[in-house]
């Protein structure tokens, strides 16, 4: 799909690099917020691919599951779901809820909400060009 606009892929690839590298944000509560959106917009790919990393991540496997059915999950830390709540926020109507910033930013400090927001239009953004050329899930690893 991208080989057809490579200017395209080219600066979606530098957004993806910046975005990842963007500090603030345990990479359990990154996983939170790409399993979140990729739930949000049932995006196959990124919930295959997603699901793996959030487990080497550190999330159990109902966690990852529950993430994935568009669920919350018990267990998580007060990142997670800060992170989880912002990034559900994001794909709503409207602007970000003035408490749900302010809690965040309280909580997490500034950097950490800079990162689930530009980890959730990196999400966004790659989930909507997954979507739009029906990109699948991938094999099923083997069952054990």
């Amino acid at each position: 799909m991208m080989l057809h606009f490579p200017e395209l892929g080219q600066a979606l690839a530098r957004f993806i690099d910046l975005a990842q590298r963007l500090p603030g944000l345990s990479e359990r509560a990154r996983q939170v917020v790409v399993l979140t959106i990729g739930a949000r917009f049932d995006v196959a790919y990124e919930l295959y691919a997603h699901a793996r990393l959030g487990a080497r991540a550190g999330l159990r496997p109902n966690q990852v599951a529950t993430l994935c059915a568009g669920g919350r999950p018990s267990g998580l830390t007060e990142e997670e779901v800060l992170a989880a709540d912002v990034a559900t926020a994001l794909t709503g109507p409207g602007s970000l809820p003035g408490p749900l910033y302010d809690t965040a930013v309280r909580t997490l400090g500034q950097e950490a909400l800079d990162a689930i927001v530009f980890v959730t239009v990196h999400y966004l953004a790659l989930g909507v060009v997954l979507n739009a050329y029906d990109v699948p899930a991938g094999s099923p690893a083997p069952r054990k």
